[in-house]
């Protein structure tokens, strides 16, 4: 009897020790549109009669609104970043960005060297601002902090991107060759299949480019993330991201085949002179270019939310920060509507829905995302280490951000 007692005892005991790595903390977002209606609509404002100057004190207003009303475990995240220290980063990318037409209506090359240099240090400047928006940010008074090898950035943000997208065109050079030389009579004549079957190879390589810089890019910015001295840990598989953007070309495909094939009667009716055409053809030529924007647009928003979806999905089931693991169940679907919705919302709000908009999409990402595990094993993992210690980088500036 006594030995029963000691091994239901035991098992209790065991039990209970387990029960907090099976803890869910789910995210609960307390934002109101009402409130962030005011806060939207003065940032609007301020930026147009500053002239855009005020575009730091905006994105900070707006993250702490978002940060301050998000909760976990009966705790809420805080904001203390100050816009004086992004003003300076702000302003030299202004007058880098208005100086790139102003040096090409000069002399193209020095307008051509301008964007050079943007292009090559913007993955300077969005990591730092990336990294600005982390150190800044705390929960239960310990900050978030993030450390960037930047060699590997450059890697991962120019140099592997346009290594691929020179790959992806030679071959497509060649496989239009080839396939021009190898093909006779209608197959090279008929516009419409040249085009359909030379995007083939841009089409794979693209796939290939967002599921190699992909999982790079995300295992960049969370495995050198930590809080309170626990990193972060995030692996992906190639395979399992290259599914998702094959799937993402497929639903794709349809679209640019179909607007392909409005461009195709497009060309047939540009070979008729101008001084013959009739109004019903005009109309027509204007319902062919409609159409072809359109298709893209409808395309490039059914593919493009099932790959947000997908990977975020993916990359946050995958994430780690010590005991703790992270999941997310969006889905494709709920989503899309979600999307669809907040545009009509938009549009027929001549652009005021925005606010409400921006409350939906948040509401709706903490009503997918949960966190398992004891929380607060790592919020008191160290104690030794105060939130006066930490709060020495509060008065840290970063010019460059």
């Amino acid at each position: 009897m006594d030995d029963n007692i000691a091994l239901s005892t035991e098992a209790f005991l065991k039990q209970k020790s387990l029960l907090p790595d099976q803890t869910i903390n789910n995210v609960t977002f307390h934002g109101n549109a009402g409130e962030y209606f005011s806060i939207w609509l003065k940032n609007i404002i301020f930026c147009i009669l500053t002239l855009g100057i005020y575009l730091p004190w905006a994105m900070v207003n707006r993250r702490r609104y978002f940060m301050n009303a998000t909760e976990i475990n009966h705790a809420r995240f805080e904001y203390h970043a100050k816009p004086t220290e992004i003003l300076f980063g702000f302003i030299l990318t202004g007058i880098s960005l208005l100086l790139i037409p102003v040096l090409t209506s000069v002399s193209p090359t020095l307008g051509l060297l301008m964007m050079l240099v943007v292009i090559i240090l913007m993955p300077y400047a969005l990591i730092r601002l990336w990294n600005f928006n982390v150190r800044n940010t705390s929960f239960r008074e310990y900050r978030f902090a993030y450390q960037c090898n930047y060699m590997r950035l450059y890697l991962v943000v120019l140099i592997l991107p346009v290594l691929l997208l020179v790959v992806t065109m030679v071959c497509s050079v060649m496989f239009s060759q080839w396939y021009v030389k190898v093909s006779t009579g209608p197959a090279v004549d008929n516009v419409f299949n040249l085009m359909l079957v030379t995007s083939i190879i841009p089409l794979t390589g693209l796939f290939l480019i967002w599921s190699v810089q992909g999982k790079q890019l995300c295992e960049l910015l969370v495995n050198n993330l930590s809080y309170n001295k626990t990193a972060f840990s995030l692996s992906l598989l190639y395979k399992r991201l290259m599914l998702i953007s094959l799937i993402t070309v497929l639903l794709l495909s349809p679209f640019v085949a179909a607007g392909f094939s409005q461009l195709s009667d497009l060309t047939f009716l540009m070979m008729i002179p101008e001084e013959v055409w009739t109004a019903n053809l005009r109309a027509m030529v204007i319902i062919k270019i409609s159409l072809f924007y359109l298709l893209f647009f409808c395309g490039a928003m059914t593919a493009g939310i099932y790959f947000r979806v997908s990977c975020r999905t993916y990359v946050i089931n995958s994430m780690t920060l010590g005991n703790l693991r992270f999941r997310c169940n969006m889905t494709y679907l709920s989503y899309l509507f979600l999307i669809l919705s907040n545009f009509l919302l938009i549009i027929c709000t001549l652009g005021f829905g925005s606010a409400y908009a921006d409350i939906r999409h948040a509401r709706y990402l903490a009503q997918h995302i949960w966190i398992i595990g004891d929380m607060d094993a790592i919020s008191d993992s160290n104690k030794s280490e105060t939130p006066a210690d930490l709060s020495r980088y509060e008065n840290v500036v970063v010019s460059a951000d």
